[in-house]
């Protein structure tokens, strides 16, 4: 789940790579320039090359599509690709920082501290990190794009664009409960992993003491209850992961369903052209 703080602590990592953000920025502007124009171009086609019967200018709409495209396709790559490397870079200076500061601990902390725990926080915290990025990287290039769309829309017809915005709030309110739910089951799934993962490197470094004192079935029993307790925490936030994407999706139906109706009664009152409705529905 989303953790301001945490990406607030992320950003003095990405410090020492400005150079390769403002390329990836870059490529983020380009790409979601592109999204932007292409359902405009489309809007264009059909209003003024098809329903005129304009077959060359229905041509070079054709053709600054498939530039659109290639510029599309390049843009999309390369920033994808930089923040990839960005990610991974940051990745690496955070597991060499890390391990610098456990080789720091005294024997207090590690006394006070669980050695699977540590090991379990260490890697896990980490790939969770690891997941954020990746998820950030494609988000951030949603954001251009969904801004670049806003100011498209509202250039095209202000009204249908608002009626497409209407949903919007209900929309944040979803999410902002769900957020509310989702975040301390995510945190339990980490908490109970850590606890397995503590007990199971117990187990394995005292394996020889459990033997000749013949606690194997109650050191069974308690890590099964770890494990069931680790079991339940991950199928109930998975149970939340998977109800979001389906309440988005209905939102966007309702959104579409919208557009087509009042959009189809301002195209048939003449208000509007058929490609502004065409590129609405695309949007």
């Amino acid at each position: 789940t989303y953790d301001h703080r945490v990406v607030i602590r992320t950003i003095q990592y990405i410090r020492p790579y400005k150079k390769e953000v403002l390329l990836a920025i870059l490529g983020m502007v380009s790409y979601s320039s592109v999204t932007a124009a292409i359902p405009w171009l489309i809007k264009t086609g059909i209003d003024e090359y098809i329903l005129v019967g304009d077959l060359n200018g229905l041509n070079i709409i054709a053709l600054i599509f498939g530039i659109l495209l290639c510029v599309h396709f390049i843009a999309n790559y390369s920033h994808l690709l930089l923040l990839e490397r960005i990610g991974q870079k940051v990745l690496l200076d955070l597991r060499t920082e890390l391990f610098h500061y456990l080789q720091r601990q005294s024997m207090t902390f590690y006394n006070r501290f669980k050695v699977g725990q540590i090991m379990s926080r260490s890697q896990n915290d980490v790939q969770a990190l690891n997941e954020f990025i990746n998820i950030m990287t494609g988000s951030l290039a949603d954001i251009f794009s969904l801004i670049g769309i806003i100011i498209v829309m509202i250039m095209m017809d202000p009204i249908l664009a608002l009626i497409s915005f209407a949903l919007t709030p209900f929309m944040i309110l979803a999410l902002s409960i769900w957020q509310r739910y989702a975040r301390p089951a995510f945190l339990g799934v980490r908490a109970a992993i850590s606890r397995v993962n503590g007990l199971l490197q117990e187990n394995l470094s005292g394996v020889r003491v459990i033997q000749s004192m013949n606690r194997h079935e109650l050191n069974m029993k308690s890590f099964n209850n770890l494990n069931r307790s680790y079991l339940r925490a991950q199928l109930k936030a998975t149970q939340l992961s998977s109800g979001v994407m389906p309440l988005m999706e209905v939102f966007t139906g309702l959104a579409l369903a919208s557009i087509v109706v009042f959009g189809g009664q301002l195209v048939l009152n003449g208000e509007i052209e058929v490609g502004v409705l065409v590129a609405f529905a695309l949007f």
